[in-house]
């Protein structure tokens, strides 16, 4: 299983969890190697060129599987093409935080500060391109309003919004659950469309009056393709047995990954969907790797 990340990451985390599970569950060990680059296009190039027999497989996110063919210009191969994704595995929720110097308590507030201070905030986000970027060009993008945007290797430091450095971060729940729970950072609202399980007092950003608003960070198991449909279908099965498990539940709720689950088809169509809504906010905003 080909983690197109650094070891240590979420997809990392994610894609060893599932192969454990799948290991027990087909009777053979499942290696993970991390071909990490690119944004994902390296590990990604290489199941690409894999043999479609099912024993290679990519743990994707949305950058390889989707997303990277709007924003990167040299991509060696076409992700609706050269993959069939297997089951979608679960979603992370993101989320809007804010400093105690800020004076907002919601989306709403934040929006109206920022249309009533014209360039004075900053927004903290983990990279050009990644999935809190999008997230917070989406929110930009549907109130009309502007902030100055301040990239990091990583989710934001918790310390530079604590102190001011940046207004807003925006990242994955997990990095800012501690720091919410004591009251150092404010949650403004989650990205997905349920609330967080380690944050449930949260409002999500379609419950602060962004209607239809989802920008998770996903996972799909995918395989090459032309990867026989029996195969796929038997991994298929065995990925929604684990998702379903009490194992896998337990697993998923101690790093806040909301399960997916269905068929092979049903992934394939999720994926098309994510394209056909980001693909032209990229474009608008002229995102680049």
């Amino acid at each position: 299983m080909v983690v197109p990340f650094p070891a240590g990451g979420a997809p990392d985390i994610v894609a060893r969890l599932l192969s454990e599970d799948l290991g027990q569950r087909l009777g053979q060990r499942v290696l993970v190697e991390n071909r990490s680059g690119a944004s994902g296009n390296i590990g990604a190039l290489t199941v690409a060129k894999a043999t479609p027999d099912g024993y290679t497989l990519m743990l994707a996110t949305p950058y390889p599987i989707g997303l990277n063919k709007f924003m990167s210009t040299d991509l060696k191969f076409d992700p609706e093409q050269d993959f069939t994704p297997i089951a979608l595995i679960g979603k992370s929720p993101q989320i809007f935080v804010s400093g105690p110097s800020l004076p907002v308590k919601n989306l709403k507030e934040v929006i109206a500060y920022a249309a009533a201070h014209p360039g004075k905030l900053n927004a903290g986000i983990p990279g050009i391109g990644t999935t809190s970027h999008i997230a917070l060009e989406y929110l930009l993008n549907v109130s009309g309003t502007q902030v100055t945007t301040v990239t990091y290797r990583g989710s934001p430091p918790p310390s530079d919004i604590i102190s001011g450095q940046i207004d807003i971060g925006v990242g994955l729940v997990t990095g800012y659950v501690g720091m919410v729970n004591t009251c150092a950072l404010h949650a403004l609202a989650v990205t997905s469309r349920q609330r967080s399980e380690h944050l449930p007092d949260t409002p999500t950003a379609e419950e602060s009056g962004f209607p239809d608003f989802e920008a998770t960070a996903w996972y799909v198991l995918a395989a090459p393709a032309g990867t026989p449909s029996d195969i796929i279908q038997k991994l298929n099965v065995a990925t929604n047995d684990y998702i379903r498990s009490p194992k896998g539940k337990s697993q998923f709720s101690t790093i806040d990954l909301q399960a997916g689950g269905g068929t092979a088809d049903d992934a394939k169509a999720f994926v098309a969907s994510e394209m056909v809504k980001w693909g032209p906010l990229i474009k608008k905003v002229n995102i680049r790797m």
